[in-house]
């Protein structure tokens, strides 16, 4: 056997009967997957696995979705008993006190274990699911360091919690925008129905979306094509809607998207630095939209000096007082700060 280049080997292969040389078999596979990739990237979108189920395809099997037993229609209209109600809602505040104390891991998981005891009794709790979606990203970003052998566990493991935060999301979003919900089920179009949400839907739609992002990333480039048209139009109706919620998150998650997606799928990187501007003008003091920026656009710029002043200024900033951020910025300090190492620049540049 010989090394003929492209990873293709001079040998011989028996199929149906007849001897065919490798190379000229695995030629054909080369080019085909070299054709695949160049001149049908919307085929290979339309059929790649996007990882993970949608509620709506969950919810014409006729099971439920992330771990909530939510059926696709109300069985009933009645209102809980008011027994049921007041437990719900001292379960519900529990969460939020134990979520208050976020800088905390076992506060976290604890206000995870409670927001899902909402919606074991209650699967239509949108508000519990919509906390249990920004939670579960808040874990991956904040308290898995150290819980995995190997930085691709890691990797792993929050693709895990990413999906978890999509799906609850999801199910949110379907609770809030019952027409978005029958569209989807009907076989409609993600981002066309998204066009049609609400204002009060910004935060479910946010954080589903978010977390689609992190997942797909994660999960590769086959699912980063599937899921970049709904993110990107989650995101700029968000934008339309509320462009300062949660700190100019929508223009932060396009800022990344357009830095990481694959440049015959859509990388811009003028536009990724146009959103992340916007990001800074509305949300100045959170420290995440000059992480971000670092990590990725810098990055891909091969802006080794933006960089480090970026996460040299995420290590200078208070962290704030402001309950809603301040966890969040604390986190990007610790991020920075192990961004900063000389073995972290060193592999990105």
């Amino acid at each position: 056997m010989r090394m003929l280049g492209w990873g293709v080997f001079s040998a011989e292969r028996r199929r149906g009967g007849r001897v065919v040389r490798c190379e000229e078999w695995e030629a054909t596979r080369v080019l085909l997957r070299v054709a695949l990739v160049v001149c049908a990237l919307p085929a290979v979108a339309a059929c790649a696995s996007a990882g993970r189920s949608a509620a709506w395809e969950k919810q014409e099997e006729g099971g439920g979705a992330a771990n909530t037993g939510a059926p696709a229609e109300r069985v009933s209209t009645e209102e809980p008993s008011r027994d049921d109600a007041r437990g719900l809602r001292e379960l519900f505040e529990r969460a939020e006190a134990r979520w208050a104390a976020r800088d905390d891991r076992a506060a976290t998981l604890e206000a995870i274990r409670l927001w899902e005891q909402v919606v074991e009794r209650d699967p239509h709790h949108w508000r519990a699911l919509t906390r249990l979606s920004r939670a579960y990203h808040f874990v991956a970003d904040a308290h898995l360091e150290g819980a995995a052998p190997t930085a691709g566990e890691l990797e792993q493991l929050r693709g895990e919690y990413h999906q978890k935060g999509a799906d609850a999301g999801e199910l949110a979003l379907m609770e809030l925008e019952p027409q978005f919900a029958r569209t989807m089920r009907e076989g409609g179009d993600f981002v066309e129905a998204m066009t049609a949400i609400r204002p009060d839907a910004v935060e479910a739609a946010y954080w589903y979306c978010s977390n689609l992002s992190r997942f797909s990333q994660i999960r590769g480039f086959r699912t980063k094509l599937f899921y970049k048209d709904r993110v990107a139009g989650a995101m700029h109706r968000i934008r339309e809607l509320d462009a300062p919620f949660q700190q100019g998150g929508a223009d932060r998650v396009l800022g990344a998207l357009y830095a990481t997606l694959p440049s015959m799928a859509g990388k811009d990187l003028e536009r990724s630095e146009q959103h992340f501007r916007a990001a800074q003008a509305l949300g100045p003091t959170y420290l995440g939209n000059y992480l971000l920026e670092a990590e990725l656009l810098a990055v891909q710029r091969g802006e080794r000096q933006r960089y480090v002043e970026l996460l040299q200024g995420v290590l200078a900033a208070p962290a704030g007082e402001d309950p809603d951020t301040a966890p969040e910025n604390r986190v990007a300090k610790r991020a920075a700060q192990r961004l900063l190492a000389p073995r972290e620049i060193d592999a990105r540049f």
